[in-house]
């Protein structure tokens, strides 16, 4: 799943919804890797959203560093981290974290570092 050069408009989330961005079939390793990305409905009065992070990994990744980059214009060049690096992965594999107070327009995941050959699916969520 190519983040950027397709002429489809990305997927939108807004409250309550979420979007899948990185699919098993995607090759993710070896690290960095950039999901897909997802256009934010922000809420109307506080301009802001609650986006959250989830990766269901197939086996154990073993070190990990994910990050949830965020953007005003949907270029590579302009997305930042937001928040700390997600480094943590619960008994089943699965990597989440929550983001409350996120003000951009584009979401994406981005993985820094994983040392084992895995797949995964994951979402970005508000």
């Amino acid at each position: 799943m190519s983040s950027y050069g397709n002429a489809v408009p990305p997927s939108s989330v807004g409250f309550g919804e979420s979007a899948a961005v990185i699919a098993p079939t995607d090759t993710i390793f070896p690290a960095p890797f950039k999901s897909a990305q997802v256009a934010l409905a922000p809420n109307f009065s506080s301009g802001k959203i609650r986006a959250a992070v989830e990766i269901v990994w197939s086996a154990a990744p073993g070190s990990i560093s994910v990050q949830l980059q965020t953007a005003d214009t949907d270029i590579d060049a302009a997305y930042v981290q937001e928040g700390n690096a997600i480094t943590t992965v619960n008994s089943g594999n699965v990597t989440r974290a929550e983001f409350p107070d996120v003000v951009a327009k584009f979401a994406r995941i981005y993985i820094a570092t994983l040392t084992n050959n895995v797949t995964a699916t994951g979402k970005i969520s508000s």
